[in-house]
């Protein structure tokens, strides 16, 4: 069980930044610009293309810390994959 505390940070970080990065397209045709990734481009003076690729990778590196945290534990690590 504490492995899967020990991971819930992570599991959050992925699950909210996965909602930011499908919710980009919706938003953009609705040409709304107060969202999590225009802010990060305006913020980090990058484009939106480069900041969805910067997320593509960090959602990358959270799955597999989630992975190898839940590894000990197959039950948790289906569950999540579900």
């Amino acid at each position: 069980m504490l492995n899967v505390i020990q991971v819930l940070p992570d599991m959050n970080f992925w699950i909210n930044l996965t909602n930011d990065l499908l919710s980009f397209h919706k938003e953009k045709l609705a040409e709304e610009t107060g969202t999590y990734i225009h802010n990060r481009a305006e913020s980090d003076n990058k484009s939106l293309y480069e900041i969805c690729e910067e997320i593509v990778a960090e959602l990358g590196k959270a799955r597999q810390t989630i992975h190898a945290t839940l590894a000990s534990n197959p039950a948790a690590l289906e569950r999540w994959k579900i």
